[in-house]
C-alpha cells in the first residue's frame, strides 16, 4: 500500500483558533478569581487584552501581532513565578505562543510549508522530494535574510529566545510540575540549554552572515 507524508499548513485561521482557546480559558481563570481580585487577576487580565489586541492584529494580518502573542504569553509564566498553582494560566500562554509562532512565520517571515507529497519512496527516487526541500530551504533562509536585514539579527533571535522559552516553561509546567517546586537543579539546566541553544545560533547567524556577505 502506497503511504503519503501529509503536512498541515499554517492558516491564520489556525491562530485565530489557537487565540480564541487561549482567550476563553484566560477569561476562565479571571471568573474565578473574580472574588480576590488581587494582582494575579491584574495580570490575567492584561494578558487577556493584549491576547485580544493580538487577536485583532492577526486578524488584519499586522506584523505586531507576533509580538502582542509571545507578551501575552510571558504574563502566565510570570503568575507561575508568583506561585500559582492552577493550570489553565499554563493553557492559556501555550495558546498564545503557538499562534504567536505561526504569525512569525506567515505574516513576519511570509513562508510557505509543504502542504503533502507524493509517494515517498517515489519521490526520491525520481529526485523530486530533494529538489522540493531544497527550494523550500532557500525561500526560508531568503526570508530570514531579509528579516534580519530589516530589524537586525538581535530582533530575530531575540523573539525565537523568547517564544521558545515561553513555551518551555508552560509545558513544563504542565507536564513535569515537580522542576517547579523550588526551582530544581533540573529547572534551571533546562533554562540554561535552551538559553545557550539560542546565543549558539546567535553566534553561528552572525558567523555566517560575515562570511557569506
Amino acid at each position: 500500500m502506497v503511504r503519503r507524508i501529509r503536512y498541515t499548513k499554517p492558516t491564520i485561521r489556525t491562530s485565530i483558533t489557537a487565540i480564541i482557546i487561549g482567550a476563553v480559558i484566560n477569561a476562565i481563570y479571571i471568573f474565578i478569581k473574580v472574588s480576590d481580585f488581587g494582582t494575579d487577576a491584574i495580570i490575567a487580565l492584561a494578558g487577556l487584552i493584549i491576547g485580544l489586541l493580538g487577536l485583532w492584529f492577526t486578524n488584519s494580518k499586522r506584523k505586531s501581532a507576533t509580538f502582542c502573542l509571545v507578551i501575552a504569553s510571558w504574563l502566565p509564566a510570570w503568575q507561575k513565578f508568583s506561585g500559582v498553582d492552577s493550570i489553565l494560566p499554563c493553557v492559556c500562554g501555550v495558546c498564545y505562543v503557538f499562534a504567536s509562532m505561526n504569525d512569525f512565520q506567515l505574516i513576519n517571515l511570509g513562508t510557505p510549508m509543504l502542504e503533502s507529497s507524493n509517494d515517498v519512496l517515489a519521490d526520491m527516487l525520481d529526485g523530486k522530494m530533494i529538489s522540493d526541500a531544497a527550494g523550500k530551504q532557500d525561500i526560508w533562509l531568503k526570508a530570514v535574510h531579509d528579516f534580519i536585514s530589516r530589524y537586525t539579527v538581535f530582533a530575530y533571535y531575540g523573539y525565537i529566545f523568547a517564544a521558545v522559552a515561553s513555551l518551555f516553561l508552560h509545558l513544563a509546567w504542565a507536564l513535569a510540575p515537580e522542576i517547579w517546586q523550588g526551582y530544581s537543579r533540573e529547572f534551571w539546566a533546562l533554562l540554561g540549554a535552551g538559553g545557550l541553544t539560542a546565543l549558539a545560533g546567535f553566534i553561528t547567524e552572525i558567523g555566517r552572515r560575515k562570511f557569506t556577505e
